[in-house]
Protein backbone atom coordinates (compact mmCIF):
# COMPACT_ATOMS: atom_id res chain seq x y z
CA UNK A 1 0.00 0.00 0.00
CA UNK A 2 1.40 3.34 -1.07
CA UNK A 3 0.34 6.45 0.66
CA UNK A 4 1.03 10.03 -0.33
CA UNK A 5 3.72 10.17 2.38
CA UNK A 6 5.76 7.29 0.97
CA UNK A 7 5.36 8.45 -2.63
CA UNK A 8 7.16 11.76 -1.85
CA UNK A 9 10.22 10.04 -0.37
CA UNK A 10 13.57 9.68 -2.04
CA UNK A 11 16.29 7.55 -0.46
CA UNK A 12 14.08 7.28 2.59
CA UNK A 13 13.73 11.03 3.12
CA UNK A 14 11.04 13.52 2.25
CA UNK A 15 11.30 16.16 -0.43
CA UNK A 16 11.49 18.89 2.22
CA UNK A 17 14.56 17.25 3.74
CA UNK A 18 16.34 17.23 0.38
CA UNK A 19 15.39 20.85 -0.42
CA UNK A 20 16.77 21.90 2.96
CA UNK A 21 19.93 19.84 2.46
CA UNK A 22 20.61 21.31 -1.00
CA UNK A 23 19.94 24.83 0.30
CA UNK A 24 22.49 24.22 3.07
CA UNK A 25 25.07 22.91 0.59
CA UNK A 26 24.55 25.90 -1.70
CA UNK A 27 24.91 28.26 1.28
CA UNK A 28 28.15 26.56 2.34
CA UNK A 29 29.60 26.78 -1.17
CA UNK A 30 28.62 30.46 -1.40
CA UNK A 31 30.24 31.16 1.98
CA UNK A 32 33.47 29.46 0.91
CA UNK A 33 33.48 31.43 -2.33
CA UNK A 34 33.01 34.69 -0.40
CA UNK A 35 35.85 33.82 1.96
CA UNK A 36 38.13 32.96 -0.96
CA UNK A 37 37.15 36.11 -2.86
CA UNK A 38 37.71 38.25 0.20
CA UNK A 39 41.13 36.72 0.87
CA UNK A 40 42.11 37.18 -2.77
CA UNK A 41 41.01 40.81 -2.69
CA UNK A 42 42.93 41.40 0.52
CA UNK A 43 46.09 39.91 -1.01
CA UNK A 44 45.70 42.16 -4.04
CA UNK A 45 45.13 45.22 -1.83
CA UNK A 46 48.19 44.34 0.27
CA UNK A 47 50.27 43.94 -2.90
CA UNK A 48 49.22 47.32 -4.27
CA UNK A 49 49.83 48.97 -0.90
CA UNK A 50 53.31 47.43 -0.75
CA UNK A 51 54.27 48.69 -4.21
CA UNK A 52 52.98 52.19 -3.41
CA UNK A 53 54.82 52.21 -0.09
CA UNK A 54 58.04 51.10 -1.78
CA UNK A 55 57.86 53.99 -4.21
CA UNK A 56 57.60 56.36 -1.24
CA UNK A 57 60.61 54.79 0.49
CA UNK A 58 63.41 57.19 -0.48
CA UNK A 59 66.19 54.94 0.83
CA UNK A 60 64.94 51.93 -1.13
CA UNK A 61 64.47 54.01 -4.28
CA UNK A 62 68.00 55.42 -3.90
CA UNK A 63 69.41 51.90 -3.44
CA UNK A 64 67.59 50.65 -6.53
CA UNK A 65 68.79 53.66 -8.53
CA UNK A 66 72.41 53.08 -7.45
CA UNK A 67 72.23 49.43 -8.52
CA UNK A 68 70.52 50.31 -11.79
CA UNK A 69 73.19 52.95 -12.55
CA UNK A 70 76.00 50.51 -11.74
CA UNK A 71 74.40 47.90 -13.97
CA UNK A 72 73.82 50.35 -16.82
CA UNK A 73 77.45 51.50 -16.54
CA UNK A 74 78.55 47.91 -17.26
CA UNK A 75 79.28 46.79 -13.72
CA UNK A 76 78.99 43.06 -14.20
CA UNK A 77 80.68 41.86 -11.04
CA UNK A 78 78.59 43.01 -8.10
CA UNK A 79 80.41 40.44 -5.96
CA UNK A 80 83.36 42.86 -5.82
CA UNK A 81 81.32 44.97 -3.39
CA UNK A 82 81.71 42.20 -0.80
CA UNK A 83 85.30 43.39 -0.29
CA UNK A 84 84.11 46.52 1.57
CA UNK A 85 81.02 45.72 3.59
CA UNK A 86 80.87 49.30 4.85
CA UNK A 87 80.52 50.76 1.35
CA UNK A 88 77.34 52.44 0.17
CA UNK A 89 77.18 49.93 -2.72
CA UNK A 90 77.20 46.96 -0.34
CA UNK A 91 74.54 48.58 1.82
CA UNK A 92 72.38 49.39 -1.22
CA UNK A 93 72.68 45.85 -2.57
CA UNK A 94 71.65 44.34 0.78
CA UNK A 95 68.72 46.76 1.07
CA UNK A 96 67.41 45.71 -2.35
CA UNK A 97 68.05 42.01 -1.75
CA UNK A 98 66.32 42.10 1.64
CA UNK A 99 63.36 43.87 0.08
CA UNK A 100 62.93 41.25 -2.64
CA UNK A 101 63.49 38.41 -0.17
CA UNK A 102 60.71 39.78 2.03
CA UNK A 103 58.35 40.06 -0.94
CA UNK A 104 59.18 36.59 -2.28
CA UNK A 105 58.61 35.03 1.16
CA UNK A 106 55.31 36.89 1.54
CA UNK A 107 54.21 35.67 -1.89
CA UNK A 108 55.24 32.09 -1.12
CA UNK A 109 53.20 32.11 2.07
CA UNK A 110 50.14 33.68 0.44
CA UNK A 111 50.29 37.12 2.06
CA UNK A 112 50.78 38.88 -1.30
CA UNK A 113 49.30 38.23 -4.73
CA UNK A 114 52.04 36.85 -6.97
CA UNK A 115 50.11 37.22 -10.21
CA UNK A 116 49.51 40.93 -9.61
CA UNK A 117 53.04 41.60 -8.35
CA UNK A 118 54.49 39.76 -11.35
CA UNK A 119 52.43 41.91 -13.75
CA UNK A 120 53.65 45.06 -12.02
CA UNK A 121 57.31 44.20 -11.39
CA UNK A 122 58.33 41.37 -13.74
CA UNK A 123 61.11 43.13 -15.65
CA UNK A 124 62.48 44.96 -12.61
CA UNK A 125 62.68 41.78 -10.53
CA UNK A 126 64.37 39.72 -13.25
CA UNK A 127 66.88 42.49 -14.01
CA UNK A 128 67.67 42.84 -10.30
CA UNK A 129 68.19 39.10 -9.88
CA UNK A 130 70.28 38.92 -13.05
CA UNK A 131 72.57 41.68 -11.80
CA UNK A 132 72.74 40.55 -8.18
CA UNK A 133 72.85 36.75 -8.36
CA UNK A 134 76.69 36.60 -8.55
CA UNK A 135 76.79 38.75 -5.41
CA UNK A 136 74.35 36.39 -3.66
CA UNK A 137 76.29 33.26 -4.67
CA UNK A 138 79.58 34.74 -3.46
CA UNK A 139 78.00 36.00 -0.22
CA UNK A 140 76.63 32.51 0.44
CA UNK A 141 80.06 31.04 -0.12
CA UNK A 142 81.89 33.59 2.04
CA UNK A 143 79.39 33.50 4.91
CA UNK A 144 78.71 29.75 4.53
CA UNK A 145 74.94 30.24 4.47
CA UNK A 146 73.42 28.39 1.54
CA UNK A 147 69.93 29.73 2.20
CA UNK A 148 70.64 33.46 1.92
CA UNK A 149 68.07 35.07 -0.39
CA UNK A 150 66.73 31.69 -1.50
CA UNK A 151 63.14 32.94 -1.69
CA UNK A 152 64.14 35.73 -4.07
CA UNK A 153 66.13 33.29 -6.17
CA UNK A 154 63.26 30.80 -6.27
CA UNK A 155 60.78 33.49 -7.35
CA UNK A 156 63.07 34.93 -10.02
CA UNK A 157 63.85 31.50 -11.46
CA UNK A 158 60.17 30.53 -11.46
CA UNK A 159 59.28 33.75 -13.28
CA UNK A 160 62.08 33.21 -15.78
CA UNK A 161 60.77 29.69 -16.53
CA UNK A 162 57.22 31.05 -16.88
CA UNK A 163 57.58 34.49 -18.49
CA UNK A 164 54.91 37.14 -18.28
CA UNK A 165 52.56 36.69 -21.19
CA UNK A 166 51.31 39.67 -23.17
CA UNK A 167 47.58 40.33 -23.10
Amino acid sequence: MHTADTACRWLGETGGFWIQTFALIISAVAALWLIYSSASGERQRATIDLVVQQRRDKELEAAKLLIRNLHENNTTNFAKFLEDRASCEFTAILKVLNNYEFIAAAIRHGALDEKLFKRMQYTVVLKAWGALCPFVFELRKQDQHTTLFQEFQRMAERWKENPLKPD
